[in-house]
């Protein structure tokens, strides 16, 4: 299954690249004109956030196959396992392809507010941006339409969510350890 998500990944790669590096310099372009200070962290951030955002766009569009009725099974499987003991593919790798996107928001953003209200902006962006691929999915016909893509997609979103939080809340104490010295 892990190769099946990677040969997935890697199938997307090449118009990930090719979309990422047009959305950077259409972004450089702008920041340029606005005179901003980029520092190196955030153009990083930026190139990692552009290309996440290009194989997403990749992944759940590009590469789908045309679907005369994207509405051919809106529940889809609740399940991340079958009886047989095998994984349901479709699940895990919604929940993988979400894991980044809360962390580089976050990350790009920099916003320091209190816990639930970091949770609430996760999840709702989360299910923010999987309602726009489902809504361009169904205009497009490209994939189908399905409940179980909206959930897991979330879960994926707050997972990554709270592994952000869980790694800067060890960077700050760090931090503040190395200061006190």
């Amino acid at each position: 299954m892990i190769i099946e998500i990677m040969r997935t990944i890697f199938h997307s790669l090449p118009n990930a690249l090719c979309l990422a590096m047009l959305l950077l310099i259409i972004n450089r372009q702008i920041v340029h004109k606005k005179n901003c200070d980029i520092s190196n962290g955030h153009i990083l951030v930026d190139v990692l956030f552009l290309f996440y955002i290009s194989l997403l766009t990749s992944i759940t569009l590009l590469t789908r196959n045309y679907q005369p009725d994207p509405f051919v099974d809106v529940k889809g499987k609740w399940f991340l396992k079958y009886k047989s003991g095998s994984w349901h593919r479709g699940n895990i790798e919604n929940i993988l392809l979400f894991v980044p996107l809360c962390p580089l928001v976050m990350a790009k953003y920099n916003n320091n507010d209190k816990l639930k209200f970091i949770l609430g902006k996760g999840l709702i962006l989360s299910i923010s941006v999987t309602g726009i691929v489902e809504v361009l999915q169904i205009v497009l016909h490209r994939g189908t339409f399905q409940l179980t893509d909206m959930f897991f997609n979330s879960v994926g979103g707050v997972i990554g969510l709270v592994g952000y939080m869980v790694v800067n809340r060890l960077f700050q104490s760090r931090k503040t350890i190395s200061s006190e010295k």
